[in-house]
């Protein structure tokens, strides 16, 4: 839900707006020890975007079906903090899913008309609902800005789901990614170095939260 959540899943840090930096705050919802979900992260097309994300943001406003958007932000960030708190992917999933399909129908119906999702891309999403229908999976999708996929699901699934993606898309290469502890602050002398450990985590895209809500 841009605007009030940062963009891209896994820790779930809620952004208080405000009128200046110093007035706004992010606060974190979820933890890797009380909510161990992972992102695994489908490179459907890794190909250069023919039109920039940050373009399609401005063309969202274009939309006819923006306005509708952004009525319904505040019952949909109610229903995500809700499920978090409970940590009920199954309350969760749906909302992240809707989101995600919202924005990117809004996308394609600006003036521009961009689009992302691609026929490879819209076979994995109906790949996806068939496979939980059919109790092979719990997981849900959220897409970002392109063609690409990411699947949240509770940690210990992700071998599982990961063995079933590359069954049936072999070509798809997988990025795993998992909740961390957040982003910190620290200062760096000159000389000192940070380890390699500390250093993914704050670029982790799952500590940057909801590609979920993007």
């Amino acid at each position: 839900l841009q605007g009030d959540w940062s963009s891209d899943v896994c820790s779930s840090d809620l952004w208080h707006r405000g009128l200046d930096p110093h007035k706004q705050a992010i606060e974190q919802l979820a933890f890797r020890k009380t909510w161990d979900l992972s992102d695994i992260i489908v490179i459907i097309d890794d190909s250069p975007k023919k039109i920039a994300s940050t373009a399609a943001h401005r063309y969202a406003w274009e939309s006819p079906l923006f306005a509708d958007r952004l009525k319904d932000l505040e019952k949909r960030k109610v229903k995500i903090r809700e499920a978090i708190e409970k940590q009920d992917l199954s309350a969760l999933g749906p909302v992240i899913e809707e989101e995600a399909l919202n924005m990117h129908a809004i996308i394609e119906s600006t003036q521009t008309k961009v689009s992302y999702l691609t026929e490879e891309t819209k076979s994995f999403l109906t790949w996806i609902k068939q496979k939980r229908q059919n109790g092979d999976l719990l997981g849900y999708f959220t897409i970002d800005a392109g063609p690409n996929v990411h699947l949240i699901c509770a940690s210990k699934d992700t071998d599982n789901i990961a063995k079933l993606i590359s069954q049936d898309f072999p070509n798809y290469r997988l990025l795993m990614d998992r909740v961390g502890e957040g982003p910190t602050i620290e200062k760096v002398t000159h000389g000192s170095t940070r380890s390699e450990e500390h250093t993914s985590e704050l670029q982790s895209p799952c500590n940057l939260v909801c590609r979920l809500l993007l």
